[in-house]
């Protein structure tokens, strides 16, 4: 089990204001004073210039960076920034992974909440979209074989491969003509209500299924009928014609809040489009 640090014994500088010299919170500035008790432990020292920005030397001369100052995210997310300066030399493909390769050890450390800056979230997300043919971290996507060179495969076969069992994790296949087709264009076609079991055929082979001409396709029939839902219970019944009072039929009913069918005419106290009442219409009850 991994323990927590809880940073006794490392004195770090931190001050309860932001970048601006506006205070924050005493309680957020309590959780960004233990974020940065956990990165002193983790091998992140304090930068001398700014306050509550921390860094780490690595690899390759690369800088990575925990910004708690506030400038790329409030402090009411009560988050870790986190981002790297690279040396100028180095190639694309290096400084994305050992981007990646932080990110991922300070995501696993407990009791604390990271967050990707601006630079860092364009740099990563060139490794996690779905079409990162120009891009990579120099492992081979297909093979994972190391060869440190932009790009994401070793060779023109990994390429192919990886585009060939990609196309056919992504489409869909029907069961009937084995044709592969987008997303959402197949039909779950059921075989048996009762136990709700399906196939996915395309719209030709289902209408092929229940057609009579295509007896090829019988047996994918379903074996019992579909099931429908049980009738709504009558309504109440308004009286049948029109209204016998002095109106002379020009009245509506309308069902009152006591159960019982008005004239909208004879009884004009309430009117029902002044108190929100439901005016009969045919087919709005059941006959």
């Amino acid at each position: 089990m991994t323990r927590c640090c809880t940073g006794k014994g490392v004195s770090i500088s931190m001050i309860a204001q932001d970048y601006r010299g506006k205070s924050i919170p005493s309680a957020t500035y309590q959780v960004l004073r233990g974020y940065g008790n956990i990165l002193e432990c983790h091998g992140y020292r304090e930068s001398t210039r700014t306050l509550n920005l921390f860094g780490r030397r690595g690899e390759c001369g690369i800088i990575y960076l925990a910004d708690m100052t506030g400038r790329e995210l409030g402090f009411w997310h009560r988050a870790v920034v986190f981002s790297a300066k690279r040396p100028g030399d180095m190639p694309d493909w290096k400084y994305r992974r050992l981007l990646n390769r932080e990110y991922k050890r300070l995501c696993v450390v407990p009791c604390i909440s990271v967050s990707l800056g601006q630079t860092a979230i364009q740099a990563l997300a060139q490794l996690y979209q779905r079409h990162r043919w120009r891009y990579g971290d120099g492992y081979c996507i297909e093979c994972g074989k190391d060869f440190q060179a932009d790009g994401a495969f070793c060779d023109e076969d990994c390429q192919h491969s990886h585009i060939h069992n990609e196309w056919i994790e992504s489409t869909d296949l029907c069961v009937v003509c084995n044709t592969r087709f987008e997303p959402g264009i197949l039909i779950w076609h059921h075989t048996n209500y009762a136990k709700d079991e399906t196939i996915d055929v395309c719209r030709s082979c289902h209408s092929k299924i229940h057609s009579k001409r295509h007896t090829q396709l019988a047996h994918l029939k379903p074996v019992d009928a579909r099931p429908r839902p049980p009738p709504p219970p009558p309504g109440p019944r308004p009286p049948r014609g029109r209204c016998k009072g002095w109106c002379r039929g020009k009245g509506h009913w309308y069902l009152a809040d006591d159960g019982t069918f008005k004239c909208s005419v004879c009884r004009p106290k309430p009117r029902p489009h002044q108190d929100g009442m439901k005016l009969w219409t045919p087919g709005l009850w059941r006959q």
